[in-house]
């Protein structure tokens, strides 16, 4: 679900939630907001968010609206969980690009929570 790596792009974390039944958008959201949760708390100042959601990226950076009241609501706690930085960045990536974040992801549909300090 989420990666962290160090200026380099070197893996040194991974988090992995299983949330349940629910969206892509929602699930793509909840990651976000967990990121940049964790991220606040590991003291980072400058985030860079790769994903491979188009809308996300796209919603979080203004160039779509959020319409669905309940992606709005992730929307606002990513916005606001933002603020713990100097800058956040999302970009968009290409899936093949973000297999690690997709591996974590069927992991945690499988077998629930997992939080590891490297890979």
């Amino acid at each position: 679900m989420a990666v962290y790596a160090d200026g380099v792009s070197k893996p040194v974390r991974t988090l992995s939630k299983r949330i349940g039944t629910t969206t892509n958008n929602v699930a793509e959201y909840l990651a976000l907001v967990y990121g940049l949760q964790e991220a606040a708390l590991a003291g980072a100042q400058d985030v860079t968010v790769k994903t491979d959601s188009e809308l996300l990226a796209r919603q979080i950076n203004g160039q779509y609206k959020v319409r669905d009241p309940h992606l709005k609501l992730f929307h606002d706690l990513a916005q606001h969980a933002s603020q713990a930085f100097a800058s956040v960045t999302v970009m968009h990536i290409p899936r093949e690009q973000n297999t690690v974040a997709d591996a974590l992801a069927a992991r945690a549909a499988a077998e629930g929570v997992r939080l590891a300090t490297s890979l």
